[in-house]
């Protein structure tokens, strides 16, 4: 069935999200909150690797805090995916990705620290009863040693980096939510194409019914092939200019 608007969908229909939070209001409680409490990661800034238990405790608080914000991230993202036009869930969305980027230049420090250690002491930890749970982590954060900068740099590029979804969102509501690409006729009846019913036309018997499918939606993207173009361009420049940086 097509649905005009979100609105129209019924509830039983419906992603079941209570599993993340109950309602809105409790997802706006925590964000605030979050706000505040990511904030807290800063206190081991210079005190990871004093010994095994001090990193312990800085993973523990980390991944703690970014588990919360990507509950927060999730929830907000696919209410925003419920209809990319409504626009309180489009703040909701953004909102909560600019907490995760805050969060990253908080933590920024934490991986250049623990590469300042000695690597016989980052052996020893990787080791060790407690941090056995982290272990793959140290020896990721070891094979990358060449491409991790300084705390002030790596803090400046997630500084810079804290828009890089912009391509991924701007590109997503376009498709999923301004374009029309009009209807097309199957078995006497009008449908509207949707990026999420495209598939399915387009598996119709009928060959004119996937022929005119396929026409309308490529015509109305090749309208926007310029803008589309400029979007991807710009994120490439990114994503390469972030590669040199990072040797």
């Amino acid at each position: 069935m097509d649905y005009n608007s979100q609105a129209e969908v019924k509830e039983e229909e419906r992603w079941d999200l209570t599993s993340l939070y109950s309602s809105d209001e409790d997802w706006d409680k925590e964000y605030l909150k979050l706000k505040e409490d990511i904030k807290s990661i800063t206190k081991h800034e210079n005190k990871v690797m004093e010994n095994e238990h001090s990193l312990y405790n800085a993973l523990e608080d980390y991944y703690g805090l970014l588990t919360k914000i990507t509950k927060n991230y999730l929830y907000a993202s696919l209410k925003h995916d419920e209809d990319v036009n409504d626009s309180k869930y489009s703040l909701m969305y953004s909102k909560s990705y600019a907490l995760y980027s805050e969060f990253v230049s908080y933590s920024s420090y934490l991986t250049p620290e623990i590469l300042k250690a000695d690597e016989n002491v980052l052996n020893k930890y990787k080791s060790d009863k407690l941090l056995v749970k982290y272990k793959f982590l140290l020896e990721e954060i070891a094979r990358l040693r060449k491409h991790t900068l300084g705390s002030k740099e790596e803090m400046i590029i997630s500084k810079l980096t804290a828009n890089s979804g912009i391509f991924d969102k701007l590109n997503s509501t376009l498709i999923n939510g301004l374009l029309d690409y009009g209807e097309v006729e199957i078995n006497g009846e009008k449908v509207k194409i949707t990026n999420s019913n495209y598939r399915i036309i387009m598996m119709n018997k009928n060959r004119e019914v996937r022929e005119n499918c396929y026409n309308l939606m490529s015509s109305k993207l090749k309208e926007f092939s310029n803008r589309f173009g400029d979007l991807l361009i710009s994120s490439m420049k990114e994503i390469s200019t972030y590669a040199d940086i990072k040797n």
